[in-house]
């Protein structure tokens, strides 16, 4: 079961001022070590996270809790500025506890472990890693004839799922989720990562297009083409989730209004990010 949100966690700080606070589950022993190593992980180019290779802020890491994801979180331009004064908090410390609350209400998403802080320098999260896949990569892996429908059906659960408990995810975009296989030949399960963009907030209906517009996104996306999402599954994915959010079908206006407004938003941001050389993810 997942800590409590509650729980306090513990916290060690050193000599320079770098500070980690980390779950109760994690043995001070192995927090103390983690504090001291941490700034040459990145420095000695450590194994990368599958599918996340060319990402330097991205290491996967051997520990006695099993393999465990660090990300680093380094400021750079006008946010340095910012951190260095303390203007602006890190968000790897936002996600940490996010993470807590997430699994608490039963939001899966990769344990967070500790998160680790230099002020006016950078910052680490530490998560246990999953054996999971972004949900194309997944899809495309599965090739079977309703792998993409099935697909569909476990994104929407998970959403509404989320939505559901009170919290939302500005960049719910296909790198930031994660899908796996269930046991019992279950439909797959769906968590969410990266959780800067993510809240605990009032979710009205604006808040459901806006997370789902980024989604939108990710289904237009030369991936997720390679892996048989079509045109109709944007609309077909957009039903599910309104039944289930909803609690009943969505009526024919609806579920138009729906699909219009989150293709609206999709569409301006995918020019934009093709004016600027972005690519679509």
């Amino acid at each position: 079961m997942a800590s409590a949100p509650h729980t306090e966690v513990q916290r060690i700080a050193d000599s320079s001022a770098a500070t980690i606070v980390f779950d109760p589950g994690v043995d001070e022993t192995l927090a103390r070590e983690w504090l001291v190593d941490h700034p040459r992980w990145f420095e000695e180019a450590g194994t990368r996270v599958p599918e996340a290779e060319s990402n330097p802020d991205l290491v996967l890491l051997d520990s006695a809790l099993g393999p465990v994801v660090a990300k680093r979180e380094l400021p750079r331009g006008w946010k340095a500025s910012l951190v260095r004064t303390g203007a602006r908090p890190f968000k790897s410390t936002h996600a940490f506890r996010l993470a807590r609350r997430l699994r608490w209400s039963g939001v899966a998403t990769p344990e967070p472990l500790a998160c680790i802080t230099r002020p006016g320098r950078d910052a680490c999260l530490l998560t246990r890693y999953v054996e999971a896949a972004n949900p194309w990569t997944f899809a495309l892996a599965q090739a079977t004839p309703g792998s993409v429908r099935t697909l569909e059906q476990a994104l929407a659960r998970a959403i509404s799922h989320l939505h559901a408990r009170g919290f939302r995810h500005r960049d719910l975009k296909a790198p930031n989720l994660l899908a796996r296989s269930s046991d019992d030949a279950q439909p797959p399960e769906i968590l969410f990562t990266d959780l800067e963009g993510a809240a605990q907030v009032a979710v009205t209906a604006s808040v459901r297009v806006r997370d789902l517009a980024r989604l939108c996104m990710s289904f237009e996306s030369a991936a997720a083409r390679l892996a048989g999402v079509h045109a109709d599954s944007w609309p077909r994915f957009v039903a599910a989730y309104l039944t289930l959010a909803l609690g009943r079908a969505p009526v024919a206006r609806e579920h138009a209004e729906f699909v219009a407004r989150t293709r609206q938003w999709s569409t301006r941001s995918i020019e934009r990010n093709l004016r600027r050389g972005r690519p679509i993810a």
